[in-house]
């Protein structure tokens, strides 16, 4: 979504004249009654409201999936310096046990 350049309530009141303008000229061009308008312009929200919560619903499963594919990852790394660590403790303990033998 673009951001208006200008205030929110200074672009709220543009676009409702302009939308307010449109209906007017088209309502000249095609006369129906006030309220098949009425009707319509309800139709069109619910329309809006529809594609706004499916956008909504997709933004939120890639943000999740973003979210899984991160913490995955992350402990991928962490077990994998864990293992590191481990085997390096290891070598460092079998070689405590090898300088022993060779003491004895």
């Amino acid at each position: 979504m673009v951001k208006p350049t200008i205030s929110y309530a200074v672009a709220v009141q543009k676009y409702k004249a302009e939308l307010n303008e449109k209906i007017v000229e088209l309502n000249k061009q095609i006369p129906i009654p006030t309220y098949m308008i009425e009707g319509i312009v309800a139709s069109v929200l619910s329309d809006m409201r529809s594609a706004v919560i499916a956008e909504n619903s997709m933004e939120y499963e890639a943000y999740v999936k973003q979210l899984e594919d991160y913490f995955n990852s992350r402990e991928r790394e962490l077990n994998d310096e864990i293992l590191k660590i481990k085997a390096e403790k290891d070598e460092t303990a079998g070689k405590g046990e090898d300088a022993e033998e060779c003491v004895k």
